[in-house]
């Protein structure tokens, strides 16, 4: 097992992931922003969603494998630069190759906060693909998309994400099919766990979790209900910097098991982990 611990805004390169060490932003840590460094760094991310926009327009298509895996990486920690997110990884940080990573889901920043570590695909909600700028970048990605509550949909979206998985490259989704306040983790959809049934690749569940600089569970990344992409864009630039968490937990081998089966235990991991996370948490308070 390994840990890895890094932060934005610089870019390390993927062997400090599994490296153990931490790293962290010069300087001293605010404890509130202020109009004018979220109008910087709102135009910062803009910069960067246009950047990235106009590489996956016209330059990601033509670039090579590896030169993609590079790229994903490279876009993501830029991304996340620009809203002052740290990404914390630890755990069974996942190798290249077939892997099914599902995650409990509670904003739009998990996918990127996941492409950090892992250049998986994701699958994502149709509606995705008509989105200003983020539709386009999506596309040009490899992300799946799905019309939820149409079963033929679902059942091609498994034959794509299994024929990716036998091509050994991983792909990613989120099972609750929703987002959450990120203080409870939804029921799993166990329909896309088919295609680690039918390709044998291991599934490997991931927790995820936001946290302010002092160590306390925030909802400003949360992207639920009727929020825009702007609303959550405001909650998270009145946050001075905002960390991610991502727990990497142990792969479970999907051989003689069914999807459902799959399903359930995947979550039950990823709920263990939060709740160990806070138990951890607690007792070092205490000690404290």
């Amino acid at each position: 097992m390994s840990s890895a611990s890094f932060a934005l805004p610089e870019f390390p390169p993927r062997a400090a992931l599994s490296g153990g060490s931490a790293w962290r932003p010069a300087g001293k840590k605010s404890t509130r922003t202020t109009p004018r460094s979220r109008v910087t760094r709102f135009a910062a991310l803009l910069v960067v969603l246009l950047r990235l926009f106009l590489v996956a327009r016209f330059r990601f298509e033509h670039l090579s494998a590896a030169d993609r895996d590079r790229s994903i990486h490279l876009w993501a920690r830029r991304l996340l630069r620009a809203l002052c997110i740290e990404v914390r990884a630890r755990g069974h940080i996942p190798a290249p190759g077939a892997l099914l990573l599902v995650a409990n889901h509670v904003s739009w920043l998990d996918a990127y906060a996941l492409n950090t570590v892992s250049t998986a695909r994701f699958v994502a909600k149709s509606e995705v693909r008509g989105w200003p700028i983020v539709g386009v970048i999506a596309t040009r990605f490899g992300t799946y998309f799905l019309e939820r509550g149409r079963y033929r949909a679902a059942a091609r979206a498994v034959v794509a994400l299994a024929d990716t998985l036998r091509a050994r490259q991983p792909v990613a989704v989120f099972p609750e099919g929703t987002t959450s306040e990120g203080d409870t983790v939804l029921r799993f959809y166990p329909a896309m766990f088919q295609a680690a049934v039918l390709s044998g690749a291991r599934v490997q569940p991931v927790a995820i979790r936001y946290r302010t600089v002092d160590n306390r569970p925030t909802r400003a990344a949360a992207y639920v209900g009727e929020m825009s992409i702007l609303d959550s864009v405001r909650h998270l630039l009145r946050e001075p910097r905002i960390i991610v968490e991502l727990a990497f937990c142990a792969p479970l081998d999907p051989h003689g098991r069914t999807r459902k089966e799959l399903a359930v235990a995947a979550r039950a991991a990823i709920v263990a982990a939060l709740e160990g996370d806070d138990a951890m948490r607690l007792q070092s308070r205490r000690a404290a």
